[in-house]
């Protein structure tokens, strides 16, 4: 009996370790999503500024 609850205790301590590396995976996952939905916002706003600069130096 006493060795079946070592065991339960060992099997909580890993399915707890693997749980938390499955949050940090997800948690990772969620952040590269925001950066990159921010790259793609600061990309297209670079675009519209050297649109708008070229423009600018046309009318001179």
């Amino acid at each position: 009996m006493k060795n079946e609850r070592g065991f339960m205790l060992l099997e909580v301590l890993l399915l707890s370790f693997i749980l938390i590396g499955f949050t940090a995976i997800i948690y990772l996952y969620n952040a590269s999503l925001r950066a990159e939905k921010t790259v793609a916002v600061r990309t297209a706003a670079l675009y519209l500024a050297e649109e708008e600069m070229n423009y600018l130096q046309d009318l001179r």
